[in-house]
């Protein structure tokens, strides 16, 4: 079955099971689908019980294509629960993708590789509230607003690496679970290209950057912390562009350490800092 979208207005498609294709999609609208199985659309794909596979939503014995027609890397799409409450979902496709929506005030649900099943996405938003589940090689700049990411454990198995948190917002707060320190092929990064007041308290590091936020944790296993105090001394931050370059970090003591490299910060990108307890 397909049904053609264009000019229909803010039309709510509830599958009740076979395949279905939406032509002309426009997810700016408030057309979307509608999952009456589900109150809590962000737990069902959280737990796979909707799955997002190359612009196609699949959940029960249903399955939508969106914009069939159409070559993409990435999917924006608005879901319904059993109440109407919309949920407004960005993801990549198996080959990884970009999402850009620096620009979007709503608030989204961002879905990178939480399954280590795809390759590596990159994703940027605005000034809403937003939650990512992503995981191994997934970029996320998530900009204002009080957001959340939670990083996949399961890397072992994947080579994209680890996931890399930019810092480039003024406001806001980010906070990041799933964190995995040190310098090892699957380790996660934070990229800043700024000074940054830095603190480490109650497992989480904390880095404040003007009027924004960003708190990072890993998994609170002794394996974890181990492997961060084995590559870091216990009051020592290191950085780097890469693995193979690092660049020491220094930092004056207070309650919080200022932290800046002792080479000069327009000759590089970004640096990388990892603290171990």
């Amino acid at each position: 079955m397909t049904v053609d979208l264009d000019n229909t207005g803010d039309v709510v498609i509830v599958p009740n099971g076979g395949s279905i294709a939406l032509r002309n999609y426009n997810p700016n609208t408030n057309a979307g689908i509608q999952v009456n199985s589900f109150s809590s659309i962000e737990r069902a794909i959280r737990e796979n019980y909707i799955e997002l596979n190359n612009n196609e939503i699949s959940f029960e014995n249903a399955k939508v294509k969106l914009n069939p027609d159409a070559e993409a890397t990435s999917t924006v799409v608005n879901l319904f629960n059993n109440t109407g409450v919309k949920t407004k979902v960005a993801y990549t496709h198996s080959d990884g993708g970009e999402v850009d929506l620096s620009g979007a005030l709503e608030n989204l649900l961002l879905v990178g590789n939480k399954d280590s099943n795809k390759d590596a996405s990159s994703f940027k938003t605005g000034s809403g509230n937003d939650t990512a589940l992503g995981g191994a090689g997934d970029t996320f700049d998530l900009g204002g607003g009080r957001n959340k990411i939670e990083l996949s454990e399961n890397r072992s198995t994947n080579l994209n690496g680890g996931a890399t948190i930019n810092q480039t917002a003024t406001s806001g707060l980010t906070e990041v679970t799933g964190f995995k320190f040190g310098f090892s092929a699957t380790s996660d990064r934070v990229n800043i290209d700024f000074s940054a007041n830095v603190s480490y308290k109650d497992g989480k590091l904390s880095f404040k950057l003007g009027g924004a936020t960003l708190l990072v944790s890993g998994n609170n296993s002794s394996a974890d912390l181990a492997e961060s105090a084995d590559l870091f001394e216990d009051t020592n931050f290191i950085g780097g562009t890469t693995l193979d370059d690092i660049t020491p970090i220094t930092y004056e003591q207070g309650d919080y350490q200022n932290i800046y490299s002792t080479t000069n910060f327009t000759s590089q990108e970004t640096i990388t800092a990892a603290f171990a307890e």
